[in-house]
Protein backbone atom coordinates (compact mmCIF):
# COMPACT_ATOMS: atom_id res chain seq x y z
CA UNK A 1 0.00 0.00 0.00
CA UNK A 2 2.93 2.51 0.96
CA UNK A 3 6.04 2.64 -0.88
CA UNK A 4 7.67 2.67 2.77
CA UNK A 5 7.49 0.08 5.61
CA UNK A 6 4.81 1.36 7.68
CA UNK A 7 4.48 0.48 11.27
CA UNK A 8 0.94 -0.60 12.48
CA UNK A 9 0.31 2.16 15.34
CA UNK A 10 1.10 4.61 12.29
CA UNK A 11 -2.06 6.07 11.85
CA UNK A 12 -3.66 8.97 9.89
CA UNK A 13 -3.55 11.60 12.32
CA UNK A 14 -0.08 11.00 12.05
CA UNK A 15 0.27 11.61 8.75
CA UNK A 16 -1.71 14.37 9.50
CA UNK A 17 0.77 16.07 12.09
CA UNK A 18 3.66 15.24 9.93
CA UNK A 19 1.86 17.41 6.81
CA UNK A 20 1.15 19.88 9.35
CA UNK A 21 5.02 19.81 10.75
CA UNK A 22 5.66 20.39 6.71
CA UNK A 23 3.96 23.07 6.29
CA UNK A 24 4.99 25.06 9.14
CA UNK A 25 8.56 24.01 8.13
CA UNK A 26 8.74 25.33 4.73
CA UNK A 27 6.68 28.79 6.06
CA UNK A 28 10.23 28.86 8.84
CA UNK A 29 12.48 28.43 5.96
CA UNK A 30 10.72 31.05 3.80
CA UNK A 31 10.53 33.66 7.15
CA UNK A 32 14.32 33.06 7.50
CA UNK A 33 15.15 33.39 3.52
CA UNK A 34 12.74 36.59 3.14
CA UNK A 35 13.86 37.87 6.54
CA UNK A 36 9.71 38.58 6.94
CA UNK A 37 7.23 37.47 9.09
CA UNK A 38 4.67 38.41 6.44
CA UNK A 39 2.77 35.06 6.07
CA UNK A 40 3.40 33.79 10.24
CA UNK A 41 -0.60 34.15 10.83
CA UNK A 42 -0.79 31.20 8.80
CA UNK A 43 0.44 29.30 11.80
CA UNK A 44 -2.49 30.55 14.47
CA UNK A 45 -4.95 30.08 12.08
CA UNK A 46 -3.72 26.13 11.26
CA UNK A 47 -3.74 26.33 15.43
CA UNK A 48 -7.44 27.35 14.93
CA UNK A 49 -8.09 25.05 12.61
CA UNK A 50 -7.37 22.02 15.01
CA UNK A 51 -9.63 22.85 17.75
CA UNK A 52 -12.40 21.50 16.06
CA UNK A 53 -9.90 18.11 15.41
CA UNK A 54 -9.14 17.91 19.38
CA UNK A 55 -12.91 18.61 20.28
CA UNK A 56 -14.40 16.15 18.57
CA UNK A 57 -11.62 13.40 19.29
CA UNK A 58 -13.11 14.45 23.12
CA UNK A 59 -16.56 13.96 21.64
CA UNK A 60 -16.21 10.46 20.12
CA UNK A 61 -15.80 9.44 24.26
CA UNK A 62 -18.69 11.05 25.39
CA UNK A 63 -22.34 9.52 25.24
CA UNK A 64 -25.15 11.65 24.37
CA UNK A 65 -26.32 13.77 27.06
CA UNK A 66 -25.77 17.51 27.98
CA UNK A 67 -22.30 17.02 27.50
CA UNK A 68 -22.04 15.77 24.68
CA UNK A 69 -24.50 17.95 22.91
CA UNK A 70 -23.02 21.02 24.39
CA UNK A 71 -19.56 19.57 23.05
CA UNK A 72 -20.78 19.30 19.67
CA UNK A 73 -22.38 22.88 19.39
CA UNK A 74 -18.72 23.56 20.54
CA UNK A 75 -17.49 22.23 17.50
CA UNK A 76 -19.74 23.30 15.67
CA UNK A 77 -18.95 26.81 16.23
CA UNK A 78 -15.13 26.28 15.50
CA UNK A 79 -15.26 23.71 12.69
CA UNK A 80 -15.40 26.75 10.21
CA UNK A 81 -12.00 27.83 11.57
CA UNK A 82 -10.53 24.36 9.41
CA UNK A 83 -12.31 24.96 5.97
CA UNK A 84 -11.49 28.68 6.31
CA UNK A 85 -7.47 28.24 5.54
CA UNK A 86 -8.41 27.95 1.73
CA UNK A 87 -9.27 31.72 1.73
CA UNK A 88 -6.02 32.76 2.97
CA UNK A 89 -4.90 32.63 -0.68
CA UNK A 90 -6.46 36.25 -0.77
CA UNK A 91 -2.72 37.38 0.35
CA UNK A 92 -0.66 35.40 -1.57
CA UNK A 93 0.30 38.16 -4.43
CA UNK A 94 2.22 37.73 -7.64
CA UNK A 95 5.50 38.92 -7.50
CA UNK A 96 8.83 39.04 -10.30
CA UNK A 97 10.80 36.45 -7.99
CA UNK A 98 11.01 32.70 -7.65
CA UNK A 99 10.13 33.39 -4.10
CA UNK A 100 6.19 33.52 -5.28
CA UNK A 101 6.78 29.50 -6.00
CA UNK A 102 7.35 29.18 -2.73
CA UNK A 103 4.44 30.98 -1.16
CA UNK A 104 2.28 28.92 -3.90
CA UNK A 105 3.60 25.89 -1.89
CA UNK A 106 3.17 27.88 1.02
CA UNK A 107 -0.34 28.28 1.16
CA UNK A 108 -1.59 25.37 -0.75
CA UNK A 109 0.01 22.96 1.53
CA UNK A 110 -2.00 24.86 4.81
CA UNK A 111 -4.93 25.07 3.05
CA UNK A 112 -4.62 21.21 2.24
CA UNK A 113 -3.73 20.83 5.87
CA UNK A 114 -7.28 22.91 6.75
CA UNK A 115 -9.36 20.76 4.86
CA UNK A 116 -7.99 17.50 5.78
CA UNK A 117 -7.95 17.82 9.74
CA UNK A 118 -11.41 20.05 9.40
CA UNK A 119 -12.92 16.64 7.19
CA UNK A 120 -11.61 14.12 9.59
CA UNK A 121 -12.89 16.13 12.99
CA UNK A 122 -16.24 16.02 10.64
CA UNK A 123 -16.28 12.62 10.26
CA UNK A 124 -15.69 11.76 13.71
CA UNK A 125 -18.56 13.55 14.19
CA UNK A 126 -20.43 11.48 11.77
CA UNK A 127 -19.54 8.52 13.13
CA UNK A 128 -20.55 9.53 16.71
CA UNK A 129 -23.83 10.16 15.61
CA UNK A 130 -24.34 7.44 13.69
CA UNK A 131 -23.80 5.32 17.23
CA UNK A 132 -26.65 6.67 18.66
CA UNK A 133 -29.00 8.35 16.51
CA UNK A 134 -30.67 7.30 12.86
CA UNK A 135 -28.41 8.07 9.95
CA UNK A 136 -30.33 10.27 8.79
CA UNK A 137 -30.19 13.06 11.52
CA UNK A 138 -26.28 12.08 11.11
CA UNK A 139 -26.07 13.05 7.80
CA UNK A 140 -28.51 15.85 8.25
CA UNK A 141 -25.95 17.29 11.08
CA UNK A 142 -23.28 17.05 8.67
CA UNK A 143 -25.05 19.45 5.92
CA UNK A 144 -25.47 21.61 8.08
CA UNK A 145 -22.22 21.57 9.15
CA UNK A 146 -21.17 22.08 5.83
CA UNK A 147 -23.76 24.93 5.18
CA UNK A 148 -22.60 26.68 8.49
CA UNK A 149 -18.87 26.56 7.64
CA UNK A 150 -19.86 28.18 4.57
CA UNK A 151 -21.49 30.77 5.95
CA UNK A 152 -18.76 31.14 9.24
CA UNK A 153 -16.21 31.02 6.47
CA UNK A 154 -18.24 34.77 5.00
CA UNK A 155 -18.17 36.07 8.71
CA UNK A 156 -14.88 35.63 8.93
CA UNK A 157 -13.28 36.53 6.04
CA UNK A 158 -15.54 39.24 4.73
CA UNK A 159 -17.00 40.34 8.24
CA UNK A 160 -13.96 40.00 10.68
CA UNK A 161 -15.79 38.08 12.99
CA UNK A 162 -14.32 35.65 14.89
CA UNK A 163 -15.19 32.02 16.87
CA UNK A 164 -14.76 33.08 20.05
CA UNK A 165 -16.81 36.60 19.57
CA UNK A 166 -20.13 34.63 19.99
CA UNK A 167 -18.85 34.75 23.66
CA UNK A 168 -16.96 38.23 23.94
CA UNK A 169 -19.98 40.13 21.90
CA UNK A 170 -23.00 37.69 21.19
CA UNK A 171 -25.59 40.37 20.77
CA UNK A 172 -23.71 42.75 17.97
CA UNK A 173 -22.70 39.01 16.37
CA UNK A 174 -26.67 37.74 16.26
CA UNK A 175 -27.27 41.00 14.99
CA UNK A 176 -24.87 41.33 12.38
CA UNK A 177 -25.74 38.26 11.47
CA UNK A 178 -29.72 38.75 11.10
CA UNK A 179 -28.72 41.63 8.46
CA UNK A 180 -26.92 39.73 6.44
CA UNK A 181 -29.20 37.28 6.06
CA UNK A 182 -32.98 38.79 6.55
CA UNK A 183 -35.23 40.59 4.48
CA UNK A 184 -34.45 37.40 1.87
CA UNK A 185 -33.01 38.58 -1.30
CA UNK A 186 -31.67 42.40 -0.60
CA UNK A 187 -27.96 40.53 0.52
CA UNK A 188 -28.14 38.02 -2.26
CA UNK A 189 -24.00 38.02 -2.41
CA UNK A 190 -24.09 36.42 1.09
CA UNK A 191 -26.72 33.48 0.03
CA UNK A 192 -24.29 33.03 -2.97
CA UNK A 193 -21.09 33.15 -0.95
CA UNK A 194 -22.46 30.33 1.48
CA UNK A 195 -23.71 28.18 -1.65
CA UNK A 196 -20.25 28.32 -3.32
CA UNK A 197 -18.56 26.87 -0.38
CA UNK A 198 -21.28 25.15 0.53
CA UNK A 199 -20.92 23.02 -2.74
CA UNK A 200 -17.35 23.45 -2.56
CA UNK A 201 -16.60 21.86 1.19
CA UNK A 202 -19.72 19.23 0.69
CA UNK A 203 -18.04 17.90 -3.34
CA UNK A 204 -14.34 17.72 -1.31
CA UNK A 205 -15.87 16.07 1.74
CA UNK A 206 -16.84 13.40 -0.14
CA UNK A 207 -13.91 12.69 -2.10
CA UNK A 208 -12.40 12.42 1.07
CA UNK A 209 -14.60 10.10 1.91
CA UNK A 210 -14.18 8.21 -1.12
CA UNK A 211 -10.34 8.48 -0.77
CA UNK A 212 -10.55 7.16 2.63
CA UNK A 213 -12.94 4.16 1.78
CA UNK A 214 -10.15 3.45 -1.48
CA UNK A 215 -7.15 3.26 1.20
CA UNK A 216 -9.19 1.03 3.57
CA UNK A 217 -10.40 -1.43 0.67
CA UNK A 218 -6.39 -1.48 -0.08
CA UNK A 219 -5.24 -1.93 3.51
CA UNK A 220 -7.76 -5.52 3.36
CA UNK A 221 -6.62 -6.36 0.46
CA UNK A 222 -2.93 -6.08 0.83
CA UNK A 223 -2.39 -6.07 4.73
CA UNK A 224 1.21 -6.22 4.44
Amino acid sequence: MYPFPVNKQFRFRHIIYLHAAFSIGILVVRIFTEVSITYAFLIWNLALAYIPYLISRKLITLKPGIAGVSLLALWLLFFPNAPYLITDFIHLHRRPTDSFWIDLVVFYSFALNGLAIGFVSLNKVYLWLLKFYHRTIALITVHVALSAAAFGIYLGRIERWNSWDLFMDPFQLIRDIYHLLFPLGEQMHVWMFTLLFGVFLTAHYYFFLHVSDQLKMKRHEDPS
